[in-house]
């Protein structure tokens, strides 16, 4: 009854939505399970702005609306390059609350890499800006939570923006992990061992994620992937197997290249692999080590995942 109560409420906000404050709805852009993005342009005597505006989705229980808060919240507290941040925020006439961030033009990092066909090196390049971001919500005691390719734009520039902050945790607040009725929140295919079991959240939590999306980068394939697996089965391989190394599944027309820079991918698979321990003290202390890591291996520095042997060291 809640859900279909809420897609009426959906139909009917999306019927009667053609202005917000000074904003002029133009289309929608993508829903999920909180909100509605849509684009919207702001014009002024000599200027025009196009943005991107968040609505509430469904009836704005008290649950919804904290929640729409702790992400406006969020997002003002933050200030990085590599970060969609907030422009305005407010509430319609219906009393709906909204808020306003910058239209990002570009396309989701696992299809911009593709498109590109990119190597080790290049995606690497183009991830640690996306390590910063992340450190930076991180030394404001935010907590991501659903870091995943498609809250990674590359825009027309190639700049990657982290977006959706919708189910970030601000650590030291008393927030659930869960909703009212019961809904986890997370994307199960980036979620870390600790979500699925509904552990504490740390800032680890967002370094298994990270490592998650850089092994999708660099393998071309998810490391959980399998035909259909049941949410049990997916649980299980999250929390209790290893996805074969990032180099081992990449496609074969990228043996010769990996051949090339076989160093960089051994080190980047130490790397990858190293962020996805299941134990969350056993991953990277921060993101800041992890893109420590990242740019030794493209330096050519001996990376920490690795054992600190003789030989390894005499190799670099």
């Amino acid at each position: 009854m809640a859900d279909a109560a809420g897609e009426l409420a959906d139909e009917i906000a999306r019927g009667r939505t053609e202005r917000v404050g000074h904003y002029e709805i133009e289309r929608l852009l993508g829903s999920g399970g909180m909100g509605e993005v849509f684009l919207a342009r702001r014009r002024g005597g000599d200027f025009e702005q196009r943005v991107a505006i968040k609505l509430l989705r469904g009836l704005p229980t008290r649950e919804l609306t904290d929640r729409f808060s702790r992400e406006r919240r969020v997002l003002a507290s933050l200030a990085h390059p590599n970060i969609a941040a907030l422009i305005d925020g407010g509430e319609t006439e219906a009393g709906t609350p909204y808020l306003v961030m910058p239209f990002v033009e570009g396309k989701p990092i696992d299809v911009f890499c593709r498109s590109r066909n990119l190597g080790a090196r290049e995606i690497i390049e183009l991830v640690l800006p996306v390590l910063d971001a992340v450190g930076h919500a991180h030394r404001r005691l935010v907590v991501h939570r659903d870091i995943k390719p498609a809250n990674v734009l590359v825009d027309t520039e190639g700049r990657p923006m982290v977006l959706d902050f919708g189910i970030a945790k601000i650590l030291g607040d008393a927030g659930s992990n869960v909703t009212g009725t019961g809904r986890q929140l997370l994307t199960p295919m980036y979620a870390s061992p600790e979500q699925i079991r509904d552990e504490p959240i740390s800032t680890s939590t967002d370094v298994f994620s990270l490592g998650v999306l850089l092994y999708e980068l660099c393998a071309g394939a998810h490391p959980w992937a399998s035909d259909h697996p049941s949410p049990l089965e997916l649980a299980k391989r999250i929390c209790e197997m290893d996805p074969p190394t990032p180099s081992s599944v990449r496609a074969s027309s990228m043996t010769e290249a990996r051949q090339s820079q076989r160093a960089l991918w051994a080190d980047l698979d130490a790397v990858v692999m190293n962020a996805l321990r299941k134990e969350a003290e056993r991953r990277y202390a921060s993101v800041d080590r992890f893109a420590d890591d990242l740019r030794r291996a493209l330096d050519g520095r001996a990376v920490t995942a690795r054992p600190d042997t003789i030989s390894y060291r005499a190799s670099k």
